[in-house]
């Protein structure tokens, strides 16, 4: 894709690079827009450049305006590139604080003087980068979920199914009410202790002839739940 995009119809250098200079000024002043990347692939700002340059070493036959827009591509891109669309005016006002800064370019044979951005999006780019904003939102949740459950299920392994009688203890703080239960599900208990002091290298939860060992006890309380 290519990064500057510019109105037709002059001739010439400018007239390819779509430049306008303005009159009666002490320096070069150059007019140009680009299409400059965000955070997100394929969502773009459009910007529009005012820059002021000088002649500051030699290069008489170099394309010294060339330079100084390749320059300010560059440190622009470098601005918006972690940058989401969704928050073009601050990243313009960002932009502006680093252009108003003079550098020298292409070991001093031409200053940029100043430039200045603005900075623009098409609702769809917007509309498109609020629906990957969401996604991510929604992954990030699930993430933190998933990790949550991991850490609960590392507390029951560790502490409540180390212990015969935390476990049962657990069973009925979630279900006082089935208190008659409780004694005839001591196998199940006793196996999920088992399970939690097994090197989980060296459990299997099937024997031989492919049988689930833990459902020996399936139908006792629905699995302690």
């Amino acid at each position: 894709m290519t990064a500057w995009a510019f109105p037709e119809g002059r001739s010439g250098l400018r007239g390819r690079l779509g430049l306008a200079s303005a009159v009666g000024t002490a320096h070069p002043e150059t007019r140009f827009t680009a299409r400059l990347p965000s955070s997100v692939e394929g969502l773009c700002f459009d910007a529009s450049f005012d820059v002021v340059w000088a002649r500051t070493g030699g290069g008489e036959n170099a394309n010294l305006e060339a330079m100084v827009l390749r320059h300010l591509y560059e440190v622009a891109r470098r601005v918006t590139a972690t940058e989401p669309v969704t928050q073009a005016e601050a990243v313009q006002a960002r932009l502006n604080v680093v252009l108003g800064v003079p550098a020298a370019v292409d070991g001093g044979q031409v200053t940029l003087v100043r430039a200045r951005a603005i900075l623009t999006v098409d609702s769809a780019s917007r509309e498109q980068m609020r629906a990957y904003e969401e996604m991510a939102r929604e992954a990030s949740m699930e993430r933190a979920r998933r990790e949550r459950d991991l850490e609960r299920w590392r507390y029951l392994a560790d502490v409540v199914f180390s212990d015969p009688a935390l476990a049962r203890m657990w069973w009925l703080d979630g279900h006082p009410e089935r208190l008659p239960e409780l004694a005839r599900m001591d196998p199940i208990f006793d196996r999920l202790v088992e399970i939690s002091r097994t090197d989980p290298d060296d459990y299997q939860p099937y024997d031989d002839t492919g049988e689930y060992t833990a459902g020996d006890y399936a139908d006792e309380g629905d699995h302690a739940g």
